[in-house]
């Protein structure tokens, strides 16, 4: 519950796009793999780990102002687990 509220704290602090955004939650909210992901999407596993890519290096930019939900979700999905 935690981890949704704090998702939704980044979510209101940044202006995502909404595909990126329901990545994300895919694969932190509902540990979805990478494969899982792209067959709801109708993309590769590839294509969806350079959108997570992305998205983290996206949140990175902004650590300063959200270091304390990037550490949360940082202890519940490694950006570069290749699942």
């Amino acid at each position: 519950m935690l981890m949704q509220k704090s998702l939704e704290q980044l979510h209101t602090s940044l202006q995502i796009d909404p595909r990126l955004w329901r990545i994300m939650e895919m694969r932190v909210n509902k540990s979805m793999t990478l494969k899982a992901i792209g067959e709801v999407f109708s993309i590769t596993r590839e294509r969806v780990r350079q959108i997570e890519q992305a998205a983290w290096h996206k949140f990175s930019a902004q650590s300063m102002v959200l270091a304390p939900l990037l550490d949360l979700l940082e202890k519940n999905i490694q950006p570069n687990a290749a699942t």
